[in-house]
């Protein structure tokens, strides 16, 4: 996927064509990914600056992924997995995602007021619907 000249760098979400609720958020916008087996993956940065305690809870809000930070892994929650040298994370979060849920990269916002990183479950625009709900069972 070509990224638009205006990326803010590796993690970052672009600022052209935003989301109005995002807009003018600067430094708090970032850009994560849902796999087709249903992990959240999400750079270092956002890892290391809002999930510091390596847990957290999903829960689906609307159109939107809420994902909450735990303080640490021993009151439960789902694991935040190093997946690389460089810091990178994922979590395990295909039980709080709809069914019919697309994966690819998508646009996220940290919500101060609600202490949450808002994740759109709507693909980016160009993001391909190839794998829709992989994973998931009817069961």
């Amino acid at each position: 996927m070509s990224r638009p000249a205006d990326t803010a760098g590796p993690g970052r979400a672009p600022t052209g064509g935003q989301d109005p609720r995002v807009a003018g958020l600067g430094e708090d916008v970032f850009e994560v990914e849902l796999t087709a087996d249903g992990y959240l993956r999400m750079g270092a940065e956002l890892a290391a600056r809002h999930f510091g305690g390596d847990a957290l809870v999903a829960v689906p809000r609307d159109t939107e992924l809420w994902v909450m930070p735990l303080h640490s892994t021993a009151g439960g929650g789902l694991l935040l997995k190093q997946r690389n040298l460089a810091g990178d994370r994922s979590a395990l979060v295909l039980e709080s995602l709809p069914r019919d849920f697309s994966s690819g990269r998508r646009s996220a916002f940290w919500d101060q007021a609600n202490g949450v990183l808002r994740v759109s479950l709507a693909p980016d625009s160009g993001e391909s619907r190839a794998s829709r709900g992989r994973g998931r069972s009817d069961v």
